[in-house]
């Protein structure tokens, strides 16, 4: 997305992530290998994680799904977070998505 890398999850796995959540706003990271390139990436924001249950949150989730879609990356990092959570064979669900 000319040169932007949307949002992040934390993650041990990888390096861009666990770099990324060390650093501060502002801060130039890297350099990464990414698609046959060397990239280096400045910190724009990181922002606090929400956590709650759904009595709490779930207004607030809503109202950002009505704002904006879930993205094809979101679905992708929500998917490997969820696998690393629950160990649970989402291929049925895959199969029915058709991803």
């Amino acid at each position: 997305d000319g040169g932007l890398i949307p949002f992040l999850l934390r993650s041990e796995g990888s390096a861009l992530a666990v770099s990324v959540f060390a650093a501060s706003p502002g801060d130039l990271v890297g350099p990464f290998a990414m698609s046959g390139h060397q990239v280096l990436v400045r910190v724009e924001e990181i922002h606090p994680p929400i956590e709650g249950d759904w009595d709490a949150l779930g207004a607030e989730v809503e109202a950002s799904l009505a704002r904006q879609g879930v993205t094809d990356a979101e679905f992708v990092h929500w998917k490997i977070e969820m696998e690393r959570r629950y160990p649970i064979d989402l291929g049925p669900l895959e199969e029915l998505l058709g991803v």
